[in-house]
């Protein structure tokens, strides 16, 4: 529609209304294209040919790669490495923990207050290591933190009706970690922000 608008009326438009749609076009545009990318991974993920590349990788590493990759948040980003000196290698496909970190990292910068922080932790566990992304959001209910992790499930947070998603991220992101030996879950509250976790297994711990 936007597109329709400028090519009938271009000559009528000022040069601001111009710049408005075609800002709007390519927000939309964006939009269209991470609902294909999702859908696609999650139609791949249902089938027996989903599989990990994983070998040993530094969780350091993985941690600075996400912040770039998100370019720190436009300044929004903290790092926060509270792993013990003796740290090990996490068993990991980069490129499919990436996916999560890109969701989860999206996720904050979306439904959180704009300029507020955004702390992306990695710290020692139980025979894995987990990756934390904290915001200062509008937190969410415990009755509806379950579904968050299903597909085509979206939940309307307090303050952030506009945000549009597809509603698979987070399924992804679980199909990912789970197929990792791991698992992802959210500790949150209306009101205190919302901290998205997941795990790695330690490479030492695998069998």
């Amino acid at each position: 529609g936007f597109a329709v608008t400028l090519q009938r009326h271009w000559g009528h438009l000022d040069e601001a209304r111009r710049a408005e749609l075609l800002e709007r076009m390519a927000a939309e545009s964006g939009r269209l294209r991470d609902l294909a990318e999702h859908a696609s991974s999650a139609l791949h993920m249902e089938t027996e040919t989903f599989a990990l590349s994983a070998r040993k990788e530094d969780p350091v590493d993985l941690v600075r790669e996400a912040a770039r990759s998100t370019d720190e948040l436009g300044g929004r980003l903290k790092v926060e490495v509270l792993l013990g000196p003796q740290n090990g290698a996490v068993m990991a496909d980069r490129a499919r923990v990436m996916q999560i970190f890109q969701n989860l990292l999206s996720n904050a910068n979306k439904y959180s207050e704009p300029g507020t922080p955004v702390e992306l932790r990695v710290e020692d566990g139980d025979g894995e290591v987990v990756f934390s992304v904290i915001d200062e959001g509008p937190g969410i209910p415990s009755e509806d933190q379950p579904r968050l992790f299903q597909r085509f499930s979206r939940l309307t947070r307090g303050g952030r009706e506009d945000v549009h998603g597809s509603g698979l991220g987070l399924y992804i992101s679980r199909r990912i970690a789970e197929a990792h030996g791991g698992r992802i879950w959210i500790d949150s509250e209306p009101g205190g922000g919302s901290a998205f976790r997941f795990t790695l297994p330690l490479a030492d711990a695998q069998p």
